[in-house]
């Protein structure tokens, strides 16, 4: 037991923290939530400048951190000799990089037109083809400038790359299945409604959305996002930024104490912002953001897992050897 805490001493003390923080809010949810937001009355949407840019650019970390960590994988198997296998790597890691970049411009321009009134691009299908578009052309911009790097930089950034996609789709598909299942009723929909008869503890799951009644879509738009509190998808989106945290380990030159608070500070301030951020505009309570980000966390850990103990083992000689550090001889450290 000592070991293992001294080998995962972060992550004991971030699932700690919070289950803390989730035992406070499994009784003082409501509470806390009704001493912090801040909407105007028969609003569904804050006017908080603070919760209007995290609720834009909270959920980035994921789409941003990802894509680079794909565009890493594509142009590590782009140098190897030509198969079948590295070939699909490399078309998957396309249609990955376009998929995430496509749905941020779709969250981006969502959120810039509920808040600042921002038009459509096109209106209806059109503005998706042409979120597709800017996707693809990220992505041809990502992949072109990325396609220097040195092949030491990313044989030693193969691994953390892996961990960042595995990462991401643990977390995602945990979030967004409780979400479907638990269908907790925001706390801005009942604010809206003036009625906070339907709130429950974030446990008591409703084990799908409940069918939104003609009335409720007519006098406030009511639509499914009204019953997609728990878990937080910001909140878990936002802490793939502890990805991060990996980086300065990998190279010489940045594996220092300094570097290493300094990277961290800056993680959890971030995760904490985005965080205090949604409850803040009453899109979630304590415990929704709270479960959120242990899910992330648990999702990283096991992704370091796996790829500590599964990646030894796959047949591919050339990838267990380029992985090795190399760094001198190309002046990267």
């Amino acid at each position: 037991m000592k070991a293992f805490i001294k080998n995962n001493l972060m992550f004991v003390i971030s699932m700690a923290v919070l289950l803390i923080l989730l035992i406070l809010g499994t009784f003082l949810d409501f509470q806390i939530s009704q001493g912090l937001v801040d909407l105007n009355a028969g609003s569904y949407y804050t006017k908080n400048l603070f919760g209007i840019i995290f609720e834009i650019i909270g959920e980035m970390p994921i789409y941003l951190v990802t894509s680079f960590a794909v565009a890493l994988i594509f142009h590590n198997f782009k140098r190897r000799d030509k198969n079948l296998t590295n070939i699909i790597i490399q078309i998957v890691s396309v249609i990955i990089s376009v998929g995430l970049l496509f749905y941020m411009n779709y969250k981006l321009f969502k959120y810039l037109s509920i808040h600042l009134d921002f038009a459509d691009l096109l209106g209806g299908n059109w503005d998706k083809l042409a979120y597709l578009l800017l996707g693809a052309g990220m992505t041809f911009l990502l992949f072109f400038f990325t396609q220097r790097i040195p092949s030491s930089f990313l044989n030693k950034m193969l691994f953390w790359a892996i961990i960042v996609c595995l990462t991401a789709a643990f977390s995602q598909v945990v979030t967004h299945l409780l979400k479907s299942i638990a269908a907790r009723p925001r706390y801005r929909a009942m604010f809206l409604m003036e009625e906070f008869g339907e709130y429950r503890k974030w446990f008591q799951f409703q084990w799908g959305i409940p069918e939104i009644s003609e009335d409720l879509k007519l006098l406030y738009d009511a639509g499914a996002d009204w019953y997609k509190s728990f878990p937080s998808g910001h909140t878990s989106a936002a802490a793939m930024v502890l990805t991060l945290t990996l980086i300065p380990s990998i190279f010489a030159k940045t594996n220092t104490l300094l570097r290493k608070i300094i990277t961290y500070t800056v993680v959890v301030l971030y995760i904490l912002a985005v965080m205090f951020s949604r409850i803040l505009v009453g899109a979630h309570f304590l415990t929704d953001v709270t479960f959120g980000a242990m899910i992330t966390v648990s999702s990283f850990a096991l992704a370091r897992y796996l790829v500590k103990k599964l990646m030894p083992k796959i047949k591919f000689p050339d990838l267990i050897e380029r992985s090795k550090p190399c760094l001198i001889e190309e002046g990267i450290n």
